[in-house]
């Protein structure tokens, strides 16, 4: 849900347009996401598909006025489930450009403007505050409106932060009044922190609630220091998500044994030393879900993982190819079983050897992502041999290739992994996704030995093979499956249902 322009709003695009009395005077209402239209007018209507009422309902409220909703949410319990995810979802603080002008004229400068809008959000939706869940924080307003709005909207469960500049006390103002925030996230922001006002500042605590955290790239001025207490004065994460380029300081509370802590994910372009990991992982023996991607996997993480996390059920080990270390001669291995039952690996210089020493022993694995080496055969000789009760696979090359030397690696890659398959894999797989690879050259038959498989979806960059396909099936070439799914935007996304016997 986003809290949009009013029903007035609606008016506007029928070209009748209101005084600015009207205007002033109106309230904001809350818009669904397009996603649910979207997904319902590109899905293509099969004879086994049968109608979802729910899905016509979310339509609906799609074009239904906030305090509409309100009553549709109490006529019974479908429509209250149906009706929620609109309501709770964040809050728009603005209007339409053309809705503003009309209100404000030219009497007003940008700085006015901005904060007269968010006054009347906050005098329009202040009632329905308690509805309010989500919310999206990425518009600059004057400070004394943000401590108005999150003390109005304090309900909210899960903040998002992003590509916004903000002093260490706008922050706080931010985070203090939400008493209920479950989940936390920092994109691309900028907190700077006044070192001669605010040195001797305390650190405010995060919310007691707060269970998912995410920082992604923050920069950081003036007194660090205090802003990485408060960040790190969390005590009930379940899962902890952390990009950074070199900073390793909000790793610190896990140095110790961190309880609650089941997913953590570390991203670092530039880590000039991985003992701070080493250490996390020794110490939390109750995560089962870990993603690195790194400059280099050393042999002491893969060691230490497989030591000491032995509840683990995902893994996710990646490099950056600009980085990585040639290793390709070097053995990682695991010693003992492990309980992952997802794993993805694109690890540039991965040798065949570790591979099999790392899928030996992983005998529960059922999904995997592999982005393939040079070594491409074998790696899928080994996946054949190793993996027994796989239900879902990604391939992805390691290379783009391009023109006719992308279609002959293709073609081969298809005719090796697919055609005459005998291993076991081909009574398991129900899931199969081909990402860089060429769909106009693939076709049913390659697929005909993998019982179960239901569904494969096959992703490309735009310039690949958009251009070539007409968002036609060919039925003879695809006579058992049905498209279910078609994307084109900087990424084509191409999804096959197979039909039920």
């Amino acid at each position: 849900m986003k809290i949009a322009s009013n029903s007035l709003e609606n008016s506007l695009s029928n070209a009748t347009l209101p005084s600015k009395h009207d205007i002033s005077n109106s309230s904001n209402v809350i818009n669904h996401d397009n996603a649910i239209a979207s997904e319902v007018k590109g899905s293509s209507i099969q004879k086994s598909v049968i109608w979802d009422i729910s899905t016509v309902l979310s339509t609906i409220f799609t074009f239904s006025d906030f305090k509409d909703l309100i009553k549709f949410n109490t006529v019974c319990k479908k429509w209250n489930i149906v009706t929620n995810p609109t309501i709770h979802r964040s809050l728009k603080l603005f209007r339409r450009n053309d809705i503003q002008n009309i209100a404000h004229g030219e009497s007003l400068n940008k700085n006015a403007r901005v904060d007269a809008e968010v006054e009347q959000c906050i005098a329009n939706n202040s009632k329905f505050s308690c509805l309010v869940k989500e919310f999206k924080f990425c518009n600059f307003i004057p400070q004394h409106r943000t401590e108005q709005f999150f003390n109005t909207f304090k309900f909210i469960t899960s903040l998002t932060i992003l590509n916004i500049g903000l002093s260490y006390e706008s922050f706080i103002s931010v985070i203090k009044p939400l008493a209920q925030l479950e989940e936390l996230k920092l994109e691309n922001i900028g907190i700077k922190t006044d070192d001669g006002g605010e040195s001797n500042a305390e650190p405010h605590a995060l919310p007691y609630t707060l269970t998912r955290l995410k920082l992604n790239i923050i920069s950081l001025t003036g007194n660090v220091d205090l802003f990485a207490q408060t960040i790190n004065s969390h005590i009930n994460l379940k899962e902890f998500r952390y990009l950074t380029y070199d900073r390793t300081g909000f790793l610190e509370p896990f140095n110790k044994s961190y309880p609650s802590l089941k997913l953590l994910e570390f991203d670092s372009h530039r880590l000039e030393s991985d003992q701070i990991l080493l250490k996390v992982i020794e110490n939390n023996n109750g995560l089962n879900s870990i993603k690195f991607k790194l400059p280099y996997i050393s042999d002491s993480i893969l060691d230490n993982i497989n030591t000491h996390l032995t509840s683990l059920e995902e893994l996710s080990l990646s490099t950056y190819s600009d980085h990585s270390v040639d290793i390709s001669e070097s053995l990682f291995k695991f010693n003992q079983p492990t309980s992952i039952k997802k794993l993805i690996l694109r690890w540039e210089y991965l040798s065949s050897t570790s591979l099999d020493s790392i899928l030996l022993n992983c005998p529960c694995l059922k999904d995997i992502e592999l982005q393939l080496t040079d070594d491409w055969k074998n790696w899928i000789d080994i996946l054949h041999s190793r993996c027994l009760n796989l239900q879902k696979i990604t391939y992805i090359p390691w290379i783009n290739y391009y023109g006719k030397e992308r279609n002959r690696f293709n073609q081969e890659f298809y005719n090796y992994t697919f055609s005459n398959n005998t291993s076991q894999i081909g009574n398991t797989l129900v899931d199969l996704t081909l990402a860089n690879f060429n769909f106009n050259i693939a076709k049913s038959s390659y697929f005909k030995d993998f019982a179960k498989l239901k569904s494969l979806t096959f992703t490309t960059p735009y310039n690949f093979n958009c251009c070539e396909w007409n968002n036609k099936l060919n039925s003879e070439i695809w006579s058992d499956y049905r498209l279910k799914e078609y994307k084109c935007s900087s990424t084509v996304l191409i999804k096959l249902e197979k039909f039920e016997i």
